[in-house]
């Protein structure tokens, strides 16, 4: 009973405090924290029997959109925390920070709504013949037949296997790959993390990006396949893929594909096969107001309808 009344406590201490209770949060967020707050309680308490025992403490990060009519102000803020702030998107700015240093990133002047990047997972069940894609390609009717030619293609997901036979027009029609997963390498121009597989490197098969879940092979297929068994939606167009670890930096990615279709001219479509059940899903979230700033002539996203049958 001394250790629940412990713990409690502690929990109590833990999750006061103004900013979590007055609108700037958003209650995924709030819910992380409560979560961090009954697990660090638990160490704590254990920790109180047998000190020897304890580990370093270590120290949550949680990846987060802040909605601030002051981004740089923000991004320099967060950088003196230790953190990490993204390029800003119409005012939106996505942020990585200790969990203990929100209530200093909500006091900075011009925040208005921190939203918490709540998890995604791969999504995608689609039939070429169920939306008349294989029409289109046909030119049925008095339609011009259409096959991608000239398009990108652009997805974030768990990678693409590059050497797959469904992509080996003119040697492969992937075009380029930012792996966040790879630590050895050179990132992207005005990127920190991950590893570039530009072109050339994957031309001559010297890049280390390997799609080990296999979902994005499959979505990346679903979309540009050039197979005569397992066609594509759009079997001639290039291909850009993002490799991502959890989607945290979903919004970075997306801004970054645009921006690499853009040095080439060509328009995107841009595909996230992913998803899950947190937030309104009506197109408020920071996070899809972001994305929605994002898009415009030449660049569309396209989000998965997902698996549960509405």
């Amino acid at each position: 009973m001394a250790k629940m009344r412990l713990i409690v406590c502690i929990v109590s201490m833990l999750v006061a405090g103004s900013t979590w209770g007055d609108g700037l949060v958003s209650p995924y967020l709030r819910l992380c924290r409560r979560s961090f707050a009954l697990k660090k309680a638990a160490e704590i308490s254990r920790c109180a029997a047998r000190p020897l025992a304890c580990p370093r403490a270590v120290r949550q990060r949680v990846g987060v959109y802040v909605k601030t009519s002051k981004p740089h102000l923000l991004i320099r803020q967060v950088e003196s925390l230790g953190g990490r702030a993204g390029t800003p998107v119409g005012g939106i700015v996505p942020v990585s920070v200790a969990l203990e240093q929100i209530e200093k990133i909500a006091r900075v002047d011009g925040v208005v709504f921190i939203e918490g990047r709540p998890p995604r997972r791969p999504l995608l069940d689609m039939s070429r013949p169920e939306v008349g894609a294989d029409l289109v390609e046909q030119g049925a009717g008095d339609l011009p037949g259409y096959d991608g030619r000239g398009v990108l293609v652009g997805l974030v997901d768990t990678g693409v296997d590059y050497r797959h036979p469904d992509f080996d027009s003119d040697g492969t029609r992937v075009r380029l790959i930012w792996d966040q997963f790879l630590a050895t390498g050179e990132p992207p121009p005005g990127q920190t993390e991950g590893v570039l597989c530009d072109r050339q490197s994957l031309l001559r098969g010297r890049c280390n990006s390997v799609d080990l879940v296999g979902h994005g092979t499959h979505v990346a297929a679903t979309m540009a396949s050039s197979s005569e068994k397992y066609r594509g939606m759009a079997p001639a167009a290039g291909i850009m893929a993002v490799a991502s670890i959890d989607f945290t930096m979903l919004v970075d990615s997306v801004r970054w594909l645009f921006e690499q279709a853009d040095r080439e001219g060509r328009p995107m479509v841009i595909n996230l096969s992913l998803g899950g059940h947190y937030g309104p899903h009506d197109g408020t979230s920071l996070e899809s107001q972001a994305l929605s700033e994002l898009t415009g002539p030449g660049r569309i996203i396209v989000a998965a309808a997902g698996n549960e049958g509405s």
